[in-house]
């Protein structure tokens, strides 16, 4: 998750006319019904945007 944030800043940062903070909305992530019963979509959009968030550049929302 970290990596993948990572990239989103880099993303971020060629495109230096998008204010600071920029806005990102993060999805549930799509899982088989066993891991969706145990929420485990939720827990890696949760851990996503924490690290989004963690950039300092970046907000992020899980939206459900």
């Amino acid at each position: 998750m970290k990596k993948m944030a990572k990239q989103f800043e880099k993303v971020y940062k060629m495109h230096p006319d998008i204010g600071i903070p920029a806005t990102m909305v993060v999805f549930p992530f799509r899982c088989d019904k066993k891991l969706t019963k145990k929420r485990v979509n939720f827990a890696v959009g949760e851990i996503l945007t924490h690290y989004l968030i963690g950039t300092g550049r970046l907000n992020a929302q899980l939206v459900y």
